[in-house]
């Protein structure tokens, strides 16, 4: 079996893992194209096995949406088996001045993630504004998600960091679960992105240096994000940087019946570690490398991997053959080139050991001092 083989089958698993979270129609796709496109029988044979499951188990996701729960038997219900919709909140539905358990006033919709619908909200009993990001259906009927989502916030909570999102709590309304959390008027780093130009680079360093300070308080604590890409990055017009949802993506990737599993797959392709795309042991590193990714984009306005096939975008993280940053952007120094190349090695040994050695490397660049 060739190397190429070999990544292909991984990459095959790792793609219906991430489906379990990710858009499923995407994976499918993409694995449709393999299927078609391979001359390998084996290979053709275990893409069409993982799309028939994909389709079998997000079919059966849909079909028991319609199901209500009787009235008085919520606690009995096999939440395994049928939704119970009625009881439910479609934070879609919300409008300014709606209120939520005599205490949260709707102000207004702020976003839509892979979680599902985050709001802003009044809290009428410590009078401050917070927000609160509602679990999709798919969250919140899942017990054994719940449990995991309450063990992972239980752990975020305790990050007391100027630059990272302070999470408050999950809070239950019925069936429907939100997880409250600071509300830091801002936008993303993925708005800055969005016109595919460099950031200047002073800015550009001191927001790294300030995303990686929070995942070194984070990393110490035994926390790894998982999940770290431009749209969980915020920034205000004073240039301060907060890092957000860390825990989110670690509760969402373990498995039913188990609080812990170290290199569950989720996470946004684009941004994903070598070793988080062949679902590996996960060590603080693994941040290391998806900061890298996010470097390289801030100093050439373009991510180092980039097609509209996923399986090749995770397949490009593997490889790690990179564009060298120069070559994109030829104002950007050498040693500023080396760092980012450091950062997205391909083996975790061959990276900065830890947010902070790459925090104490930003701060030891001359052009974050100039201007």
């Amino acid at each position: 079996e060739t190397g190429e083989i070999a990544i292909c089958r991984q990459a095959i698993m790792a793609l219906e893992k991430l489906a379990s979270q990710a858009c499923s129609e995407e994976v499918i796709e993409a694995l449709a194209h393999v299927q078609a496109a391979t001359d390998d029988p084996t290979l053709r044979s275990q893409a069409e096995s993982a799309i028939q499951r994909l389709e079998e188990r997000f079919h059966g996701t849909r079909a028991v949406v319609k199901t209500p729960v009787p009235e008085g038997d919520d606690m009995l219900v096999d939440l395994s088996t049928i939704e119970p919709a009625p009881t439910i909140i479609d934070a879609r539905t919300l409008r300014p001045g709606d209120v939520l358990a005599d205490r949260y006033k709707m102000i207004r919709q702020v976003g839509k993630g892979g979680f599902g619908v985050v709001v802003l909200v009044e809290d009428r009993i410590v009078q401050d504004e917070i927000i609160l990001k509602f679990l999709g259906p798919k969250f919140a009927l899942d017990r054994g998600m719940i449990e995991r989502f309450k063990h992972e916030l239980r752990l975020a909570r305790k990050i007391t960091h100027q630059n990272v999102i302070r999470i408050y709590d999950l809070i239950s309304f019925g069936h429907s679960f939100a997880i409250s959390m600071e509300y830091f008027d801002s936008h993303s780093l993925a708005t800055e992105l969005r016109g595919g130009l460099p950031i200047e680079t002073r800015r550009g360093l001191r927001i790294l240096r300030d995303i990686a300070s929070g995942l070194a308080v984070a990393h110490r604590a035994g926390i790894i994000h998982r999940d770290l890409k431009p749209g969980n990055i915020l920034i205000n017009d004073q240039l301060e940087v907060k890092l957000v949802d860390f825990g989110l993506a670690a509760a969402a990737s373990q498995p039913a019946g188990r609080l812990t599993r170290s290199g569950s797959l989720i996470g946004t392709p684009a941004y994903m570690s070598p070793e988080q795309i062949r679902d590996h042991p996960l060590d603080p590193r693994s941040d290391v490398y998806s900061l890298g990714i996010v470097m390289y984009e801030i100093f050439t306005g373009r991510p180092p991997y980039r097609n509209a096939d996923t399986m090749a975008v995770l397949f490009q993280h593997v490889e790690g053959k990179a564009t060298p940053p120069r070559e994109v952007n030829p104002k950007l120094s050498p040693t500023l080139e080396a760092m980012i190349l450091r950062a997205i090695a391909v083996d975790p040994a061959q990276r900065y050991q830890s947010a902070a050695e790459l925090e104490l490397a930003i701060q030891a660049l001359p052009e974050l001092a100039q201007g």
